[in-house]
């Protein structure tokens, strides 16, 4: 069953704030084969394996986050952690962070909450 979730649910998100903890908007998708399907948070549980790609504001590109767990669902907002994240895209979404609090990162980001 996670297999199967890893390989199909992608949550594209946008990045709307950093402090105190990061959140973001965005949509969850289905993917299967050539075909995307909207779904509502409601349709994932804690424990579920997803993929994220998150845009930073301001940037044509995103962080690619490959492997993140479901913590937990609560009307719109889904908890997520992150388990695998490129050493480079995890650097950019610290940069980003900082220059936004306009203070150091004490402790790298291991976790976001979306609004979908």
């Amino acid at each position: 069953m996670y297999l199967k979730s890893l390989a199909t649910i992608t949550i594209d998100c946008v990045l709307s704030s950093v402090a105190p903890q990061y959140r973001a908007d965005g949509c969850i998708y289905e993917m299967s084969g050539t075909d995307r399907r909207l779904r509502t948070p409601g349709s994932l549980k804690a424990g579920d394996l997803v993929r994220v790609r998150l845009w930073l504001p301001d940037d044509d590109t995103h962080v690619f986050i490959r492997l993140a767990e479901v913590r937990w669902v609560r009307n719109q907002w889904v908890g997520i952690d992150f388990i695998t994240v490129d050493a480079r895209e995890r650097a950019r979404l610290e940069r980003y962070s900082e220059q936004q609090r306009k203070e150091p990162v004490s402790q790298p980001c291991e976790q976001i909450l979306i609004r979908a």
